[in-house]
C-alpha cells in the first residue's frame, strides 16, 4: 500500500469488534490483507479456500462464504488517502 497502512472505523464482524478488512487483525489495513484475503478467496456459497489459514476470518460479511462481495469491503477500505 503506497504511503503505509489505512487506520479505518472498527465494525463489528462475525460477532467481533474489527477493522472493516483488516484481515491480518493488526488493527490497520495493509498490503497484507489484501494478499491474504486472496488465499482465502472460494466464490459465493463457499468455505474459505483450502489454503487459508485456520485463524483467519476473510468472510468480511458474515454470510458464510469469502467471495467477492468480501474483498469489495477490503478494497473500499484500501482506497482511502495514503
Amino acid at each position: 500500500v503506497a504511503g503505509g497502512p489505512v487506520v479505518i472505523e472498527n465494525v463489528l464482524v462475525n460477532g467481533a469488534n474489527r477493522n472493516a478488512g483488516d484481515i491480518t487483525v493488526a488493527g490497520v489495513l495493509g498490503a497484507q490483507d489484501p494478499e491474504l484475503f486472496m488465499q482465502c478467496f472460494a466464490g459465493p456459497g463457499n468455505p474459505p479456500a483450502a489454503n487459508c489459514p485456520a485463524s483467519v476470518d476473510a468472510d468480511c460479511d458474515a454470510d458464510n462464504d469469502v467471495d467477492a462481495d468480501d474483498y469489495a469491503i477490503v478494497v473500499q477500505n484500501l482506497s482511502g488517502s495514503f
